[in-house]
């Protein structure tokens, strides 16, 4: 189930902020956990890679879009959301925009505080409407 893996996805990139490491024993213990099935663990492998590759990337992009809030300044957790979501937006057109905000938006009632959801659904709001702005 997707929405399972990109929990697990958010996961690792929420360890990645601190350690600044790609941790692949994290990565297979995390997919294990819960019978990840290959297709999910596939997802999870080359999205957490490709995070890793661009990490600095979309700090920038995330932080250039959340007015007045600097990196440090945002919630850990509503920024390794962010990342996730904004990787999916910029780097995997196959996953509708759509999907990727409304499951960073689950994930922030999951995991975050009762401000995080309007927050981040702001920033992916902008940044889906400056995607969709650049390619026309």
């Amino acid at each position: 189930m997707r929405t399972l893996a990109r929990e697990r996805l958010f996961q690792l990139v929420f360890e990645y902020q601190f350690n600044k490491e790609n941790n692949r024993i994290t990565l297979d213990a995390v997919a294990g956990q819960d019978k990840i099935d290959p297709q999910d663990f596939e997802y999870i492998e080359s999205c957490y890679d490709g995070i890793v590759e661009k990490f600095d990337e979309l700090v920038r992009t995330v932080s250039g879009l959340s007015e007045g809030f600097s990196p440090q300044r945002i919630f850990k957790t509503d920024l390794a959301i962010l990342i996730v979501a904004a990787y999916e937006l910029m780097y995997r057109p196959e996953i509708p925009a759509s999907v990727s905000c409304n499951e960073a938006v689950e994930l922030c009632k999951k995991y975050s505080t009762d401000k995080s959801p309007s927050f981040v659904n702001g920033i992916l709001a902008s940044l889906a409407k400056q995607i969709t702005d650049d390619k026309s």
